[in-house]
């Protein structure tokens, strides 16, 4: 369901990172550049794409974090940016549940709390993975890449 949250107000620590890179480990985010090709939000629809997709993603993440032993890519959303998002903005139901892409995110956020974050990690993994997995580190992260 689109738009289904709940925003809760928190306080955090900002820092300025404009001169060197962020540690993912330590920060929870980091930058790179990604010299693979550019896809478009047509193309990231497409089964044998979204396999070169999720490949180059896996690709990526390791040689940033080559510490990782395994990498299950599970979900891709792709944000487009409308003409509605400031009457969004007003009405969140605005968007149809049938939109081919998921609006702009109008605002900072997490997707996931540490409860969301075990039971996604439960939906992607089979039992016996997510046995193995909960006894470790695990994390979820997030990519973002301009298309189009």
């Amino acid at each position: 369901m689109i738009n289904c949250y709940q925003l809760e107000r928190v306080c955090l620590d900002v820092m300025d990172v404009t001169n060197y890179k962020p540690d993912l480990a330590t920060l929870g985010f980091t930058f790179t550049t990604d010299n693979n090709r550019t896809f478009s939000s047509a193309e990231v629809q497409n089964e044998e794409i979204i396999k070169e997709y999720n490949d180059g993603l896996i690709h990526l993440m390791k040689q940033e974090n080559p510490n990782v032993k395994e990498i299950k890519v599970f979900d891709h959303t792709v944000r487009c940016d409308t003409a509605d998002d400031m009457k969004r903005a007003q009405d969140l139901k605005a968007v149809p549940e049938d939109a081919k892409y998921r609006p702009v995110a109008l605002h900072v956020h997490g997707d996931y709390t540490e409860s969301s974050a075990r039971d996604k990690l439960a939906s992607v993994l089979s039992e016996d993975d997510h046995a193995s997995w909960s006894e470790g580190h695990w994390g979820i992260v997030n990519i973002w890449r301009p298309l189009d």
